[in-house]
C-alpha cells in the first residue's frame, strides 16, 4: 500500500471505497433474492403481491447498512486469521442475524413510543434472521471474485 500526501488518494482509501461498494452490491443483491422470494411465495399461495414500496424499503436499509457493517466487522476479524477464515466469517454473520431481532425490536419500539420504550427480543425472527444473514455471507462469498484487488 502506498501513501501519498501529494493529493492523490491512498490505495487503502480506495480499498475502503471498493470495500463499501462490494457491501452494497452484496446487501442489494441479498434484499432482491428475498423480495423474489415473497413474489413467488405470494404468487404460489395465488395471493398478489401487494406491499407498498416504502415498507420495502426498510428491509433494503436493513440488508445495505445493518448486513454491511455485520460483514465489514466479520472482513476486520477475519482478516489475519490464518485457519478456516471462512468458518469465522460465517458465524459471525451467523451471530449478527442472531442479534438482528433485538436491533429491530429496537429500531420499531423507538420510532413508536420514545417515552416508554418496551425493548425486547422477539424469538420469531430469530431463523429470519439467521437465515438473512446465511444468504448474505453466501452472496458476499460469491461476489467477491468479481471484485478483485490488483
Amino acid at each position: 500500500m502506498q501513501n501519498r500526501t501529494n493529493g492523490v488518494r491512498s490505495d487503502k482509501g480506495m480499498e475502503m471505497k471498493k470495500i463499501i461498494l462490494i457491501k452494497i452490491v452484496v446487501g442489494t443483491i441479498t434484499f432482491l433474492i428475498f423480495t423474489f422470494y415473497l413474489v413467488l411465495r405470494n404468487n404460489i399461495k395465488g395471493q398478489e403481491f401487494n406491499i407498498p414500496f416504502y415498507i420495502l424499503l426498510f428491509p433494503f436499509f436493513m440488508f445495505v447498512i445493518y448486513g454491511g457493517l455485520i460483514s465489514l466487522f466479520a472482513d476486520k476479524v477475519t482478516e489475519r486469521w490464518k485457519r478456516f477464515p471462512w468458518l469465522v466469517s460465517l458465524l459471525l454473520h451467523l451471530l449478527g442475524g442472531a442479534i438482528f431481532p433485538f436491533v429491530l425490536s429496537l429500531v420499531i419500539n423507538l420510532s413508536q413510543t420514545i417515552e416508554q420504550p418496551k425493548i425486547g427480543y422477539d424469538t420469531g425472527l430469530l431463523p429470519l434472521g439467521l437465515i438473512s444473514s446465511a444468504v448474505y455471507w453466501t452472496v458476499n462469498i460469491l461476489i467477491y471474485p468479481f471484485f478483485k484487488y490488483k
